[in-house]
């Protein structure tokens, strides 16, 4: 299979002519993962230096279980947010998923495969998640505090939003960053920041955006900051930005653990 035919014909099974990307004008970084009966199949392409170019980074993606290819991707021209552009992922296993990143295009996407083949593709590049609850969390690559939350108990897509909001209405007073995800047995938490500090806390107390295991329902709620601290959190997956050492200019697809 040639993951490269799926950027000139969007379909991963199609050879390409050599000439299209040749070594001399391009970079092109592909990588693939196996996962019992699946593969995921990852392709970064940018110019090299100083070549007139039509666009900055050309990603694709293919994921196969068994014979068939059950997801396939795209991407002719993703554009950095952040510095960072193209497909990623840690070739680990985390409860029964796997999580392929795609930064750019302002929001990103999350990409999560489980163990049957089953794919979800939800906006947000920088994910969270804890295989001891039953929530994926995606971080929107924006400046408005842009969240999608998937819960994988009941299959369903519970929030997508540019910006924070309750009941419809936008949360002007919830912050702008995501900074932290945390749990408990009754809840989800969302911790959100201003600019560079954080601006929820007073007299020991944060405000915390959160979402209710087995409702679903959306609130913001007053936690006791030694309360906070002391839950356990969602491990943030797939977030090359926090490593000023990786290069995520449209580079390899497999990001060091």
């Amino acid at each position: 299979m040639c993951l490269l035919g799926m950027a000139q014909q969007y379909q991963p099974t199609t050879q390409i002519p050599a000439t299209t990307y040749p070594v001399s004008a391009y970079v092109v970084n592909t990588d693939s993962f196996k996962l019992g009966a699946m593969t995921m199949h990852l392709t970064n392409i940018k110019a090299k230096p100083h070549q007139t170019i039509s666009f900055w980074c050309r990603s694709a993606l293919a994921i196969t279980y068994k014979a068939d290819t059950v997801f396939s991707r795209f991407y002719p021209d993703v554009h950095a947010v952040g510095g960072c552009s193209g497909l990623y992922m840690q070739p680990i296993i985390r409860g029964s998923y796997v999580f392929i990143s795609k930064f750019g295009d302002y929001h990103g996407r999350t990409i999560a495969i489980d163990t049957t083949g089953k794919v979800l593709d939800m906006r947000g590049g920088v994910n969270h998640y804890n295989p001891l609850i039953d929530w994926i969390v995606a971080e929107h690559n924006s400046d408005i505090g842009g969240l999608s939350v998937y819960n994988t108990k009941i299959g369903k897509l519970v929030y997508d939003s540019e910006a924070p909001q309750i009941n419809g209405d936008t949360c002007y007073i919830c912050g702008r960053y995501l900074t932290d995800v945390r749990y408990d047995e009754r809840y989800l938490y969302v911790l959100y920041m201003n600019d560079e500090e954080n601006n929820h806390q007073e007299n020991g107390i944060l405000r915390s955006f959160r979402f209710e295991h087995d409702t679903q329902v959306i609130s913001l709620a007053e936690v006791p900051t030694a309360y906070f601290d002391n839950l356990p959190q969602l491990e943030t997956v797939n977030n090359p930005q926090s490593n000023s050492e990786v290069n995520c200019n449209c580079m390899s697809p497999i990001l060091k653990q």
